[in-house]
């Protein structure tokens, strides 16, 4: 499974590398409270690994967007309750979406790898609400997929 997942990502990224004619990096950091539950938890409520109630977190990103329809992002989350105690992604974004007036909103559809004790697919959507010209709110669901998937919904700001 997981030669499986890491060949389908670096499929992905030479793909994507293939689209990006220039990379100019634009970079944004970010704080951010979470929350974890496993889907069976979810489910069947009190199943999958025994958190039912999911687990809370706390955590910082860094955003690069090298195009202008791609953005890259690393995130570290403190797990409060878990035996990991941290949880780390590296994922891909589609930038191409936006609502409203230019520059209030932004919509991005993200895949990419999470690595807390084991390695999973996170597949979700990034939605960025702009507050400011240096400071921006954010609010990401994603299905972590792997041998114990979960569903997580972080919020927390840019800037």
């Amino acid at each position: 499974m997981m030669r499986y997942l890491i060949k389908r990502i670096v499929v992905l990224v030479i793909c994507v590398s293939a689209f990006c004619t220039s990379i100019e990096a634009q970079f944004k950091f970010g704080i951010q409270g979470s929350y974890q539950a496993s889907l069976g938890g979810v489910l069947t409520n009190g199943g999958g690994g025994g958190y039912g109630v999911g687990l809370l977190g706390l955590g910082g990103k860094a955003y690069a967007i090298f195009s202008e329809k791609f953005a890259g992002q690393v995130s570290i989350t403190y797990l409060f309750r878990d035996r990991q105690k941290t949880s780390s992604d590296l994922d891909l974004h589609y930038i191409g979406f936006n609502m409203g007036n230019p520059g209030s909103a932004k919509f991005s559809p993200f895949i990419g790898i999470n690595s807390s004790g084991s390695t999973s697919l996170n597949v979700g959507l990034n939605g960025s609400f702009f507050v400011s010209d240096k400071l921006s709110f954010f609010l990401e669901p994603k299905l972590m997929l792997g041998t114990d998937s979960q569903l997580a919904i972080a919020g927390g700001f840019y800037f």
